[in-house]
């Protein structure tokens, strides 16, 4: 019975490894391909989104969300946090929502975790 049991949790193990592994060269893939669809520059997007939001940039990623390829910023001014997103093809401004500094500092450290995964 042990036996049984420890061998499903190694084969759980393995498929469970050989999911993460496989998911790592979507990481790397992902910055190279998104910086390649993306139409406008970051300083643009960055120009768009302190227009709206004037202030400090805490952090900024280009991702894709919702089928779009956009810059997001973490953006701190006396009205408090805001998220401005920026669709990278058009130009666009997408989102500019207020955020509690706890969602805020959850964005920078995935902003940090993303660009230095290790």
């Amino acid at each position: 019975m042990k036996s049984a049991i420890q061998s499903i949790c190694r084969a759980a193990g393995l498929i469970l490894g050989a999911g993460l592994l496989m998911s790592l060269p979507l990481l790397a893939q992902s910055q190279s391909q998104l910086r390649a669809q993306a139409k406008i520059t970051y300083r643009q997007a960055r120009h768009t989104a302190l227009a709206k939001e004037p202030g400090r940039i805490l952090s900024h990623e280009l991702e894709h969300e919702d089928g779009r390829v956009i810059y997001t910023f973490t953006i701190h001014n006396r009205h408090g946090y805001h998220e401005v997103n920026v669709d990278a093809r058009t130009g666009r401004l997408l989102e500019d929502s207020r955020e509690s500094r706890a969602e805020a500092l959850a964005d920078i450290r995935e902003a940090r975790h993303d660009r230095h995964p290790h």
